[in-house]
């Protein structure tokens, strides 16, 4: 493997037989391998989810839904791979505000009318903390917008416990156990405790990333944290 950063920069991707990446110490080029695919229940659910929304694009949205799917996307950009902001085409965008949705709440959480606000949705960062070997609770700040609004959540992923000397996880994520949803008439309290996907470990590390939805379509940024477990 070679690196080249002062001559290629920030260049990415593939070219015949070779790969160019970007990482911590920089650009480098190496062959290309193709990857293992576990295949796991959860790829499965997403790679169906981005399927099914493709099929729904061509043949249940109209021509009007599917043009203000692309207003919506070539007004709002998106965190590209280096966090600079990135535009979507609108099927993109139109996958990205739903897949997460199919996951959550199945079918019935679709949103075929793209949101008419133009950016992602703000939100307060959360604080989320392993409490038990089998709950996390997740803070949050009660003031935000989606917390009062029916059909608005906070989205919450972990990953498995990891080595305490680890920094860095790029997945895979699951769902937690359940979504923290907005309510008009009984907002959600702050801390809410939800169920891991997996046992936990005193001692060890758990990385999540958190997302939010609102009711009207839009699906915010992701945020990602880590919390070294210390069970009392």
């Amino acid at each position: 493997m070679a690196r080249f950063e002062p001559i290629l920069g920030r260049i990415s991707g593939k070219l015949g037989g070779l790969v160019f990446m970007n990482g911590p110490a920089g650009a480098s080029l190496r062959s290309w391998n193709v990857p293992t695919n576990p295949n796991t229940p959860q790829q499965q659910t997403i790679r169906s989810a981005a399927t099914q929304l493709a099929n729904r694009w061509v043949a249940t949205l109209s021509a009007a839904k599917r043009d203000a799917w692309e207003t919506y996307a070539a007004n709002v950009s998106v965190p590209g791979r280096f966090g600079n902001p990135i535009h979507l085409k609108g099927l993109p965008m139109y996958v990205r505000c739903n897949v997460a949705r199919i996951q959550f709440f199945g079918g019935a959480g679709i949103k075929d009318d793209a949101p008419v606000v133009f950016n992602l949705g703000e939100y307060t960062e959360p604080v989320i903390t392993a409490t038990l070997p089998s709950t996390v609770s997740v803070a949050f700040n009660t003031a935000d917008d989606w917390v009062s609004e029916d059909g608005a959540a906070m989205l919450i992923y972990s990953s498995r416990e990891q080595n305490p000397s680890k920094n860095f996880f790029k997945g895979p994520y699951r769902p937690l156990a359940a979504a923290i949803l907005g309510n008009l008439a009984t907002p959600p309290p702050s801390p809410t405790l939800l169920a891991t996907p997996f046992p936990v470990t005193s001692g060890n590390k758990l990385f999540f990333f958190a997302r939010v939805m609102r009711n009207d379509g839009r699906m915010s940024a992701e945020w990602r944290g880590v919390d070294l477990t210390d069970f009392v």
